[in-house]
């Protein structure tokens, strides 16, 4: 299709996959939340370069002010789940040493207990996720953790896409000439369908005249 072969030449499309990744994140939390009866669950991306945490997904406690959200990937339980690349089940965050009480404050919600867990892709780590206060009854944080083991390893999968869409916009951003593509991508897909047929043509034009 002549459509398909403008797709090609513009790279049409990273920002709709983003927009569909993160919404997956979001259910991914979601669902896990659930799952665990708990009072939130996040989802956190590794940022290698700045040496962060960011929050991609929130479902439950802070949903609404911590996507975004930054903070040293070397604090709290988070950093010792990645750094040792192990899941860990603390049920009294007041005895756990590791824990930052000072950037749970910062969040406006101190949990009681934590089930956190590395989030590994291709054999490197892409994040971090947390469910805070869970409810199973009995076996606690155990159970907690074979709740949450298959669905860590979805958000570790889609933890990579989303990092790959932000690589292709900041590259975008970056490059005028990349800029200009993605504001002609947008204005092809707002023309009718002749006029659609007519801009295919002239970028063949364009191509054999190069």
């Amino acid at each position: 299709m002549e459509g398909q072969d403008l797709a090609l030449l513009l790279g049409a499309g990273s920002a709709e996959n983003g927009r569909a990744h993160r919404l997956l994140l979001q259910s991914i939390a979601e669902t896990t939340r659930a799952a665990c009866v708990a009072q939130a669950c996040s989802i956190q991306r590794l940022d290698i370069a700045r040496r962060e945490f960011v929050f991609e997904a929130v479902a439950g406690q802070g949903e609404d002010s911590m996507i975004g959200r930054r903070y040293p990937s070397d604090r709290g339980i988070a950093g010792w789940t990645l750094l040792s690349r192990q899941s860990i089940v603390v049920d009294d965050v007041s005895v756990e040493p590791s824990f930052a009480k000072d950037v749970a404050e910062s969040t406006g919600y101190v949990p009681r207990s934590i089930v956190a867990f590395p989030l590994i892709k291709d054999d490197a780590p892409v994040g971090v996720m947390e469910v805070l206060d869970y409810e199973l009854g009995e076996e606690r944080g155990i159970g907690c953790l074979e709740f949450v083991a298959p669905f860590a390893g979805q958000a570790s999968i889609v933890l990579q896409l989303v990092e790959r869409d932000r690589t292709v916009g900041e590259a975008v951003e970056a490059d005028a000439e990349l800029r200009e593509l993605a504001a002609l991508t947008s204005s092809f897909s707002a023309l009718s369908e002749e006029k659609r047929q007519t801009a295919v043509r002239l970028l063949r034009l364009i191509r054999e005249l190069m």
